[in-house]
């Protein structure tokens, strides 16, 4: 049996990685496992690409526990860490295990949930998705002067594996801010068909989002008012409400007080039926916009 052939040995390409970068083992020791020569190990390292860990590492700088989970939290790879760090694959694998952080564990929760539902109707009004090509920052966040608002965005980021910030700004709004890779691909990947699978089920929360960021309750008239620019997302709006057993109106252009936003027209979309309207803001249960006054914490 050739020692050149791994196949032979049903020896693999992730095996091997297994083994050496993540149980540390040696290339001698492997060669033991197999019954092989290390020249041999070394030869199938080469054929598969896999590198091999420096004698002579050249850490420049040391993470803490809370900054490599925010790195793994914004999809950051072991190999991509160690690169920022100047540092062996090896030693980012060290500190995994001192800190007793399981790669398995750091995984945004991305299927159909409520939270997830929510998430997306907040960043398809009021929220942001932000990628800074410079400094390779993806955020997701929302600016408001609701803290009930706010504080549900954030508790449902974090639901979803998400680690948040939260500031006061000016004292006059509250800034929910989370970094992740991964969820600003997963987000710009999503057209109105993976949402519209995302979401089933949880439509009153995607609704709930999406009524707090750009809806309105329109209390003397009993009317739910969702607003956008985008005639696309409101047709979008629209359909769910049609499906869920809704009469909304057709969509219109918006001429009462600020009809724009910046230079781009305003449509909007309406629930006024008196039974449809108590019925609708009973199951999405909105936080604001139902007429209570706005504070913010001295």
């Amino acid at each position: 049996m050739s020692q050149n052939n791994p196949n032979s040995l049903n020896i693999t390409k992730e095996l091997l990685e297994k083994l050496y970068w993540e149980q540390q083992l040696s290339l001698n020791q492997i060669a033991n496992i197999f019954k092989v020569t290390p020249q041999a190990i070394h030869y199938w390292f080469k054929k598969f690409g896999i590198p091999t860990r420096s004698r002579k590492p050249k850490l420049t700088k040391y993470l803490t526990k809370d900054e490599l989970e925010r790195l793994l939290h914004e999809g950051y790879s072991v190999r991509d860490i160690a690169k920022l760090c100047n540092a062996d694959i090896s030693t980012i694998y060290k500190w995994l295990k001192k800190y007793g952080i399981s790669l398995h564990e750091v995984k945004l929760k991305l299927n159909p949930s409520k939270e997830l539902a929510y998430v997306l109707g907040v960043l398809k009004s009021d929220g942001f998705v932000y990628v800074d090509e410079k400094s390779h920052t993806h955020l997701i966040g929302l600016k408001t002067k609701d803290e009930c608002f706010a504080k549900e965005f954030q508790k449902c980021l974090e639901a979803i594996g998400l680690k948040t910030k939260f500031y006061i700004v000016d004292n006059r709004y509250y800034l929910v801010e989370a970094r992740s890779k991964i969820f600003v691909d997963f987000y710009k990947s999503l057209d109105y068909q993976k949402i519209r699978s995302l979401i089933k089920g949880y439509e009153y929360y995607f609704l709930r989002g999406f009524y707090e960021g750009d809806g309105s309750f329109q209390r003397a008239r009993r009317q739910i008012i969702f607003l956008n620019t985008d005639i696309e997302l409101l047709k979008f709006i629209r359909d769910i409400l049609l499906e869920l057993g809704y009469h909304p109106t057709d969509i219109k252009i918006h001429t009462r007080g600020n009809s724009t936003y910046g230079k781009k027209q305003l449509y909007y979309v309406m629930i006024h039926r008196k039974h449809e309207v108590e019925k609708l803001l009973a199951y999405m249960n909105p936080c604001i916009k139902r007429g209570e006054p706005r504070r913010i914490k001295s």
